[in-house]
């Protein structure tokens, strides 16, 4: 691998990903446990106790999507928390390798569940990256949500979630 002189990883997604999962290993064996490292969460346990995972709407702070899982883990990514004004309009945290400046892509926040932590918080990155439609896509196989730049929610392999202005 290379790089550019300068460039700098950032790896808290997928360091706390890692982390997660790491205590999910750790207790397997134990009826029920939820780990969570900076909003990604593994769930399990033996008991297979469902759980419903609430995710707070980037504009209003409402929580009102829930998301059913069983085992496995979530994580979301999103331009809410690291969001700032520049001469030239507003940036975020979130580069787009292709043009070097924040990525703009008409999602704001991406949910996202997977078996395991480190997949949870690589879909929520790529589904925010894709865009609406590509984003769905990416989600639909272990469920998820994103929430647009209007404030509309559109869920992604979800059978029993619940949203309130769910697009």
């Amino acid at each position: 691998m290379r790089r550019p002189p300068g460039l700098r990883f950032d790896l808290g997604g997928s360091a706390k990903g890692h982390a997660a999962d790491t205590g999910a290993r750790l207790l397997s064996d134990h009826a029920t446990f939820a780990v969570d490292v900076g909003g990604d969460i593994a769930f399990g346990g033996t008991s297979g106790l469902p759980r419903i995972v609430v995710v707070e709407h980037p504009f209003d702070h409402r929580r009102d999507l829930r998301l059913p899982l069983v085992s496995g883990a979530v994580a979301t990514s999103g331009l809410g928390t690291r969001i700032w004004r520049t001469n030239q309009g507003f940036a975020h945290h979130l580069i787009d390798p292709g043009t070097g400046t924040p990525a703009w892509t008409g999602v704001v926040q991406a949910t996202a569940m997977a078996p395991d932590a480190v997949a949870a918080e690589a879909l929520a990155k790529a589904a925010l990256f894709a865009g609406p439609e590509a984003g769905l896509l990416l989600l639909a196989a272990h469920g998820g949500a994103l929430v647009l730049d209007d404030g509309r929610v559109s869920l992604a392999g979800v059978r029993t979630a619940v949203a309130r202005g769910a697009a």
